[in-house]
């Protein structure tokens, strides 16, 4: 799958080359062929390189339920999928959105179709917690999101798949924010300056490999560490956190 993944970029920007186009590079957080292809042009290795999900600082976003939608549109602009496949998929990834809405923002009431799922879910629900969203009942790690069909219109119309895909996205809904908004702080973060005296020492949890080739190397910014062998961007957020303690302090 690792030749393949770099047989299929490889080919695909000769031909965006021949045309005079720009290369398509896919994000980390886009795509495991991003992180792939990230990993061997940046970092090197000396061992055939293997493509396991612990890679991946983004494995949240890179969810096999939502390759369609981090992709296609990719796929729409090479030529590679057509106009009624992409129109397709942006009508399901819309009702999706829509009914997440609907699902925050439509009130728990008491019914047969609660009542059964309380039942089999085994849950004990306090008065108290009548009025709350089917969001926030969803939330509940006991709850599914078949115990609410029936409670939020048109929910009973999508397909399992995208059944699950929603659900992911209200669970995790905190996480999956959370991690949008660190990709954000590491593109902004990246031409933060280095001190030459800086204490890697003082960084709390930085790997070991890390340690070593940091202070060796003593990159001038977060974006020449990163790009470090065996720095990962865990390691970039640490010392990132540690400059911005010390600006805090100066």
């Amino acid at each position: 799958e690792e030749a393949a993944a770099q047989g299929l970029m490889a080919g695909l920007n000769i031909v965006r080359k021949r045309r005079a186009e720009p290369a398509l590079v896919l994000g980390r957080e886009e795509a495991y062929i991003g992180v792939l292809v990230d990993d061997l042009t940046l970092k090197g290795v000396e061992d055939p390189y293997r493509m396991f999900t612990s890679r991946a600082e983004h494995r949240l976003l890179l969810r096999q339920d939502n390759a369609d939608y981090r992709l296609m549109g990719y796929g729409k602009s090479l030529g590679l999928v057509s106009q009624d496949s992409f129109d397709a998929m942006k009508a399901r990834y819309g009702k999706i959105a829509n009914l997440k809405r609907a699902i925050e923002t439509t009130g728990l009431k008491p019914g047969p179709t609660l009542d059964a799922a309380l039942l089999r879910r085994n849950i004990e629900m306090p008065r108290a917690g009548f009025g709350k969203s089917v969001g926030a009942f969803l939330r509940r790690p006991e709850v599914k999101i078949q115990d609410c069909l029936g409670m939020v219109e048109g929910l009973d119309e999508l397909d399992s798949d995208h059944l699950e895909i929603l659900e992911m996205e209200i669970k995790y809904e905190g996480y999956i924010r959370r991690e949008k908004e660190n990709i954000e702080r590491r593109e902004k973060a990246r031409s933060i300056a280095i001190p030459d005296d800086f204490d890697y020492d003082g960084v709390p949890n930085l790997k070991k490999e890390a340690l070593e080739k940091l202070k060796r190397l003593r990159p001038p910014n977060l974006d020449a560490a990163s790009r470090i062998s065996g720095v990962d961007p865990p390691d970039i957020d640490l010392i990132h956190m540690r400059l911005l303690a010390a600006q805090r302090s100066a």
